[in-house]
This record gives structure tokens, sequence and C-alpha cells, in this order.
């Protein structure tokens, strides 16, 4: 492993730990707010459209570990019929074809977050600005696609592919 992949694997990690925070913030955030409503005190504000950004940033954010400890959802109706070989030219397909998504993504993504911020867009609810929020777009999907980009160039026989 290189200096850059392990760099690249160490933030991956990170992000995923702040993935697993951001669901514990999000339990705690909604238990919070059902109790005050229980006990007849005002909300704490607009959970849903917080908890919606959060969910965003959750999910996107630890993509790229999940790929890399092969922890993501994987439907093997197809490939558990084919050979080691073959299981690796389409694991190596799909990587391509995953790393171009990604680009577009990250593309996109870092578009997004440019409008947002030239439009100073807020929230629609607490007026906070939206850009922060968005930059878990391009940021996961980067990261994403380096670890796609990892596994490309790692895909052996021997590997757990060919199991």
């Amino acid at each position: 492993m290189t200096g850059v992949e392990i760099g690249i694997k160490k933030i991956s990690n990170y992000l995923h730990t702040l993935s697993a925070l951001i669901l514990v913030f999000i339990c705690m955030y909604i238990f919070v707010d059902i109790l005050m409503r229980f006990f007849k005190l005002p909300p704490i504000g607009d959970v849903v459209e917080l908890t919606g950004y959060l969910n965003v940033w959750m999910v996107i954010l630890a993509l790229g570990a999940l790929v890399r400890k092969k922890q993501h959802i994987e439907v093997d109706l197809i490939t558990e019929h084919l050979s080691a070989e073959s299981r690796i030219i389409l694991n190596k397909i799909t990587d391509v074809i995953g790393i171009l998504f990604c680009f577009v993504m990250v593309y996109k993504g870092i578009s997004m977050v440019m409008d947002s911020y030239e439009m100073g867009q807020r929230s629609i609810s607490w007026q906070f600005k939206i850009w922060p929020f968005q930059l878990a777009i391009p940021l996961g999907f980067l990261f994403f696609m380096f670890e796609l980009f990892f596994d490309l160039i790692e895909s052996k026989p021997d590997k757990e592919n060919s199991l």
C-alpha cells in the first residue's frame, strides 16, 4: 500500500466513523424532540429538515469505507454461477462504471455546492446556509471513487471474489 492509499483509507474510515456518530445524533435528537412533545414542552424545531440533511451525510460519507470492507449490499444471484475469472472481470467492469458515476457525482456535486454558495441559498425553516450540508455529495463520492479505484487495481482471482 502506498502512502496516498493509506491516507485515503484513513480519511475514509474517519468519514465512516462520522457517519456512525451522525446516526447516534439523529436518534438522540428525535428522542429528545419526542420527549419534549410528550411533556407538553415546545419541540426543538424542524426535526424533519435537519434529520433529512443529516441522513444524506450519514449515507454518503460511509460509502467508501463500506465498499472497501465489502459491507455494502451485493446481489449475487448471477455472480454465484460465474467462474472466478468471470467474477473478477465483472467486478472490474462494475468498478469502472462506478468510478465514472462517482466522477460525475463529484463534478455535479461541486457545481451544486458552488451554485448554492453563490446564490446564498438557505434552508426553509431555520435559514442556515445550505452549501455546507451539500458538501457531503462531492466529498462522499470522491472517497467512494477512490475506494472503487483501489478495488479495481487490487482485484485478483485469489482474493475474496474467487470464493
